[in-house]
């Protein structure tokens, strides 16, 4: 699971912080996903299973933030997300890959029923963030959960008969988060910095 907080009083103080806003992902998913990729990895060097607790579905990333924006952001995706429910999509029985499968380098999760929903609310959230000016987008918005990174392109067709993620996983969106990114010589930690919880009509 990603780490709720930062113990750090020294990156408390930062006057930037690196962001991005998200769905999580359940622990018992992540660690399926990553224990299926490391089954099928562990003869190809290139190929880095992205960690369990690092698993999520990235709705924007932002980049270096002012710290005093990140209370204006969630102000303004609590606005947003006012009249969104929670609701569950599916994961595919698939595995698919960027830029294609031939010439791998980010592997991830499809996901099924329910991804115009996740769609609505990546639009809701570059509403909310609108404000910042943020470097515009060229490519379709295509919700997926990162599963494995190819530090070269690879042709991840040969392992696809390998891998078939089981049917019937569904993951509840209950909640939108702003996550901290940390960035090491190990490579990324992620933090939750606040999240919006999604209300029931039993709430409204």
């Amino acid at each position: 699971m990603i780490k709720n907080n930062l113990d750090s009083s020294a990156y408390n103080k930062a006057i930037n912080k690196r962001i991005f806003i998200g769905l999580t992902v359940p622990d018992g998913i992540s660690r399926y996903f990553h224990d299926m990729i490391s089954a099928v990895s562990s003869s190809y060097s290139c190929i880095k299973p992205v960690p369990p607790e690092n698993i999520h579905l990235t709705l924007k990333f932002l980049g270096n933030t002012c710290v005093s924006d990140i209370d204006k952001i969630k102000s303004r995706l609590n606005n947003e997300l006012k009249e969104v429910f929670p609701f569950n999509f599916d994961i595919e029985d698939r595995i698919d890959a960027f830029p294609g499968l031939k010439n791998a380098r980010i592997v991830y999760a499809v996901l099924g029923n329910g991804k115009e929903k996740v769609e609505s609310i990546y639009k809701k959230t570059g509403k909310a963030v609108s404000f910042m000016n943020l470097k515009k987008e060229n490519k379709k918005f295509i919700p997926h959960i990162t599963i494995a990174r190819i530090r070269d392109g690879f042709d991840f067709t040969k392992l696809i008969p390998e891998i078939k993620p089981k049917k019937f996983i569904s993951i509840k969106c209950d909640r939108v988060l702003i996550y901290e990114s940390i960035l090491s010589e190990k490579g990324a930690d992620y933090f939750i910095n606040s999240e919006i919880r999604l209300k029931d009509k039993r709430e409204r």
